[in-house]
């Protein structure tokens, strides 16, 4: 058996302030949450004004106020927390009217470009400089899902395509997928042999709680080598499905967090021409600064995994990291091995 903890990280959060990935970083909050609200009236309606790509359905499954129950403090923090997480939108206000016998509820919207062209680049010590058109929808189809698509050229050839439904209170079947694939041709200079993959994952996720929630998760990793001994297939071919069962707990605050929890853990067993089980572990804590202010906090992030099985027997060498142990920080595939949506 092998065991690897793949990262520690710390991230400072303070107000107005930005950087990008890394280990530390400093990230922006948006503005407070609703302070005065007419707590305990009847909501009679709900108005949404500024939603032009967003469909109503979506902003009111999205909502804790509801039509006929009264509007609280703890339902007006839901709304603005379950709305900003969506990530459709730029800003989000609130306010009331008078109605007979109660109130309407009046959501003003601000929303983000749906679709943004871009540039996607790549730098590595192993393949140099790798750059390609991109283009993202943080809110494709007005559907609040987040779409993307890739393709990088140079020292490495990379295509990808991504969607990921948004998260939204309750039981329902029409939201809750996933679902990733990439394409990699490289020269794997780490285990010198030229590499061709195909990877794909899928998730489902329901909902057990507003918290916590559940779901399978399967992989297909398709590896080509031109160089004999690297696979496990001795026709220089690995195919290696995988299936998992997640847990995740999510008691965060706000969409940039200043307090709570962040829990995933995932068992997952990989098969095909491998043989090996994968247990990953992501936990995130984030503690409020307050002798600094409400909306500053700092976040500590851990990723573990444990891995049985045998290298070069039911575990390829591809699979390995540079530290000798199976991770999903693993060179090239660091993404879509574990099913997360940023690597380490």
């Amino acid at each position: 058996m092998r065991a690897a903890a793949g990262c520690l990280a710390l991230t400072l959060t303070l107000a107005g302030l930005t950087s990008g990935c890394s280990l530390f970083s400093i990230e922006s909050i948006p503005g407070a949450f609703p302070e005065s609200l007419p707590d305990g009236e009847m909501v009679r309606e709900i108005r949404l004004e500024g939603n032009r790509y967003t469909r109503d359905w979506v902003v009111e499954m999205a909502m804790a106020s509801k039509v006929g129950e009264p509007y609280t403090e703890q339902t007006a923090r839901l709304d603005y927390l379950w709305l900003s997480q969506l990530g459709a939108f730029q800003s989000i206000s609130f306010r009331t009217e008078p109605a007979d016998d109660g109130i309407v509820l009046v959501v003003v919207f601000k929303e983000v470009s749906p679709y943004i062209p871009g540039v996607s680049f790549k730098l590595t010590q192993e393949n140099g400089i790798e750059l390609g058109p991109s283009i993202s929808s943080p809110n494709f189809l007005g559907w609040a899902g987040r779409a993307s698509a890739y393709a990088r050229f140079g020292g490495a050839t990379n295509f990808g395509v991504r969607y990921v439904d948004p998260w939204v209170p309750g039981k329902s079947w029409i939201a809750g997928y996933q679902l990733m694939y990439a394409h990699l041709d490289r020269r794997n200079e780490l285990d010198n042999f030229n590499e061709t993959t195909d990877d794909l994952f899928i998730q489902v996720r329901r909902n057990l709680t507003n918290k916590s929630r559940f779901g399978p998760r399967f992989r297909f990793l398709s590896v080509k080598s031109d160089t004999a001994g690297i696979t496990l297939d001795s026709d220089n071919r690995d195919n290696i499905p995988g299936v998992g069962l997640f847990l995740q707990h999510d008691s965060r605050n706000a969409a940039y967090p200043t307090d709570g929890w962040y829990l995933d853990v995932e068992p997952a067993y990989y098969f095909g021409n491998a043989n090996y089980w994968q247990f990953t572990a992501d936990v995130r804590r984030y503690l409020p600064l307050r002798f600094i202010g409400r909306r500053h906090s700092l976040a500590l992030y851990s990723l573990a995994t444990i891995t049985t099985g045998k290298l070069l027997e039911d575990i390829p060498v591809y699979r390995i990291s540079t530290s000798g142990a199976p991770t999903p920080c693993a060179a090239g595939r660091s993404t879509l091995a574990a099913g997360r949506t940023s690597g380490c």
